[in-house]
């Protein structure tokens, strides 16, 4: 028998009994609406990593693309092939900011992705310069030849492969807590709840001992547990209804219970139409019984399903590739009480991969092809040597008889030849020799880059002392050589080339009797910046390119001997190098000759 309570106490008690409840509801939601948040961000993290896999795929594929377009360019010099590549040009540099924006929290990230930026930068110039070369009919097979596109190409895919691999790993961890965080909601749902009805259950029998009203009690506790777990489940499919994947739950025995919104939405299909196998008219006919194979031995041993699948997209009727994965329940026992699982389209991305690996086959194809043009250019270069070579001694031949048949007339006729005689026959001498000077200036630039030669260490002061040495300025010249000249291993041949036709030139085409060349040197990054500084007549700012082009002079021929080629020579030593040359100069205040020399010998 129960003792009578009174009303203040019955106040107390009913008071009490409001506000646990209410607290343990406050905190249910609380907790619930945490869980929503986290898997809503975990689920924007998916989609921005996945946003960045396709970025750096669209970026690896139009940097393929541009250099197929080049390649394809440089073999048939047709420009329609340049057209992915000014394509390329144009639409690389936005993917690269959007993914900049991306990356904006992942520092490791955008410090790979500064690196690939670098990269294209370098594939880009290296690009232009072929495209220059070959559509000024510039030498750009042995540019090629250096593989100096390949080895840039390779870096880039590397490091591109290797930002996709770590998003690819982030996408996963991150796709994995979402999977793992909807049972986990589910768990923590269901966990909270019972803990609320047995703390309500306990609370509520020992109200119910000390009022005497134990059954009414009992029954207001079970129909507010029942409300609970409704709303508990409400919760569960708002929350799956708010994701991008497909989510859907199933019995122990395997057959589909539930499927959120998202499914209907994708399929068209009606709850109705879905019940027991009706999924399977969606599935592409060639996926179908892989499908069933695997699920049937999924339910069959317990162990974790997934599987890759075509869905039938109710909006156009095109078949999509899906990564369907699901994960058993267990209960205290072990035995599984329910399937969750979830449906990701994975077309893009499928589709992405095989477009990259036909330009890999491509790729790999004109490599081949590439591979062969290079033997055949070397035989080609072989036999153009040995052409040149027989060209150059029997076009001299004839020029050095000319020559002294001139003189032995001039010989025998010497009393009888006027002044005027006399000078045409030193004009024409001088002609033959010009020519001789011209096919010897055209087999050294023929050969120029076509041949290494060993790198030795050079002392630079020690070699322009034999280059003035040997050009032995006329009297009233001052040749000067600044301090600081390096020791590098270098070609020394090829360097000792431009000094004598930089230095050479600044002599010859002195308008004074008297003058002075000043040589300098200044240390670079990468790149000693040599200087050969002269006071003579100075070069109008509109010959500066002029005067690199072969056969190209300023002065005519018969008032300074000159075959246009010393300087056609020099621009393609030095660049042969890595190098580049200009001139700085105004017409009457002298000119200084530049150029830059790789400091390491590569």
């Amino acid at each position: 028998m129960f003792l009578p309570i009174n009303n203040a106490d019955f106040q107390k008690v009913l008071t009490r009994t409001i506000i646990l409840p209410v607290v343990l509801m406050l905190l249910l939601t609380g907790v619930l609406l945490w869980q929503l948040s986290y898997l809503f961000t975990v689920t924007q993290r998916v989609e921005q990593t996945d946003q960045v896999i396709v970025r750096m795929y669209l970026l690896l594929k139009r940097s393929i693309d541009m250099e197929t377009g080049v390649r394809g360019y440089l073999l048939t010099g047709e420009l329609d092939f340049l057209e992915p590549y000014e394509f390329g040009r144009k639409k690389i540099p936005p993917v690269v900011d959007e993914l900049q924006l991306l990356l904006q929290e992942n520092s490791t990230q955008r410090e790979r992705l500064g690196i690939v930026r670098q990269d294209l930068d370098q594939v880009q110039a290296y690009n232009r310069r072929l495209i220059d070369l070959r559509q000024q009919g510039g030498n750009y097979q042995d540019i090629t030849l250096q593989l100096v596109g390949k080895v840039q190409m390779d870096q880039l895919r590397e490091n591109i492969g290797t930002m996709i691999i770590e998003e690819e790993a982030l996408r996963d961890s991150r796709s994995q807590t979402a999977q793992q965080f909807v049972p986990a909601v589910v768990f923590l749902s269901i966990a909270i709840a019972l803990a609320l009805a047995g703390v309500l259950a306990y609370f509520t029998r020992k109200q119910l001992i000390e009022l005497a009203q134990r059954y009414e009690t009992a029954i207001a506790a079970t129909f507010r547990q029942t409300e609970q777990l409704k709303a508990s489940e409400a919760r569960f499919r708002s929350l799956t209804d708010a994701l991008p994947q497909i989510v859907w739950t199933a019995q122990p025995d395997g057959n589909l219970d539930y499927y959120n919104q998202r499914w209907f939405e994708y399929t068209g299909l009606t709850l109705a139409e879905t019940q027991g196998s009706g999924w399977q008219p969606v599935l592409h006919p060639d996926d179908l019984q892989n499908c069933v194979d695997r699920w049937t031995h999924s339910v069959q041993t317990g162990t974790d399903y997934e599987v890759e699948y075509r869905f039938k997209r109710a909006g156009d009727g095109t078949y999509r590739w899906h990564l369907g994965r699901a994960l058993p329940i267990h209960d205290s026992r072990g035995q599984i009480i329910k399937w969750i699982g979830t449906c990701t389209d994975t077309d893009d991305q499928k589709r992405t991969a095989q477009i990259l690996e036909e330009r890999a086959r491509e790729l790999s194809r004109l490599t081949q092809t590439l591979t062969l043009t290079s033997g055949s250019l070397i035989k080609r270069n072989q036999e153009l040597d040995q052409f040149a070579y027989v060209i150059s001694h029997d076009l001299k031949a004839p020029l050095r008889a000319i020559a002294n048949l001139s003189q032995w007339i001039e010989e025998d006729l010497v009393d009888k030849l006027d002044e005027t005689t006399q000078h045409q026959m030193n004009l024409m001498r001088g002609r033959v020799h010009r020519m001789e000077d011209l096919i010897n200036g055209l087999l050294q630039y023929s050969r120029v880059g076509r041949a290494g030669m060993p790198p030795q260490m050079v002392e630079v002061a020690q070699l322009l002392a034999e280059v003035i040495d040997t050009l032995a300025p006329a009297p009233g010249f001052t040749v000067m050589v600044g301090p600081g000249m390096p020791v590098f291993l270098a070609e020394q041949l090829p360097l000792e080339q431009v000094f004598a036709n930089l230095i050479g030139n600044a002599l010859k085409y002195h308008h004074r009797k008297e003058g002075r060349v000043d040589i300098s040197v200044a240390e670079q990054d990468d790149f000693y910046k040599f200087s050969v500084k002269d006071d003579g007549p100075g070069i109008s700012p509109a010959f500066h390119e002029k005067i690199f082009v072969i056969f190209q002079t300023l002065q005519a021929r018969d008032k300074v001997e000159s075959t246009g080629i010393g300087l056609a020579l020099v621009k393609k030593i030095v660049e042969g190098q890595g190098g580049r040359i200009w001139v700085e100069s105004v017409l009457n205040q002298g000119a200084t000759f530049n150029f830059t020399w790789p400091k390491a010998h590569s």
